[in-house]
């Protein structure tokens, strides 16, 4: 798996994961249950062979906020 994404924020994590999705690429989301809310960062993986439309579809994301 490749890390994507490493946020703070589960809505935009699940908002990126929900986008990886429409496109065809399952994801993991790894920290969500960490000990102490917001202590590590919330990192969206891929498998690599997708690595790269996810990071395509990644810098859409961030240019649309």
């Amino acid at each position: 798996m490749r890390s994507i994404l490493s946020t703070q924020s589960l809505p935009e994590a699940e908002l990126f994961r929900e986008l990886l999705k429409e496109n065809g690429i399952e994801s993991m989301l790894d920290n969500q249950n960490a000990p102490i809310p917001g202590a590590a960062p919330l990192v969206v993986s891929v498998a690599e062979p997708d690595e790269s439309l996810a990071l395509h579809l990644l810098q859409e994301h961030q240019g649309r906020k």
